[in-house]
């Protein structure tokens, strides 16, 4: 038993010198070291929210509540005066049963 982990560690060990030596000679070149050009590559720059006129962040679900005049989540925070998107979309009176009969 003892001789098959130091087995196993030696293999672990020479695989792990190969593949230093691999990779310095065929490893990755894109994004190492300076370009050939001589040029700098563009900076990365993350581009801010969506904020709505009040800088309420839309994307997050905040909206402009005007009698509390503060963004706010309507599934957190209740406003007068403002209708959330799923309380838009239920329909206001129920369909008569007449109504929702095919006819023949």
């Amino acid at each position: 038993m003892k001789q098959y982990l130091i087995g196993v560690l030696i293999a672990g060990i020479a695989m792990t010198a190969v593949g230093f030596v691999l990779r310095a000679k065929y490893g990755p070149s894109v994004g190492v070291g300076p370009r050939p050009d001589g040029a700098t590559p563009p900076a990365v720059v993350a581009s801010p929210p969506p904020v709505d006129a009040h800088g309420c962040d839309v994307a997050g679900g905040w909206v402009w509540c005007e009698p509390k005049e503060k963004c706010l989540q309507l599934w957190d925070e209740k406003c007068e005066g403002v209708v959330s998107a799923t309380e838009s979309a239920k329909p206001s009176v129920a369909p008569s049963p007449k109504s929702t009969q095919l006819k023949r």
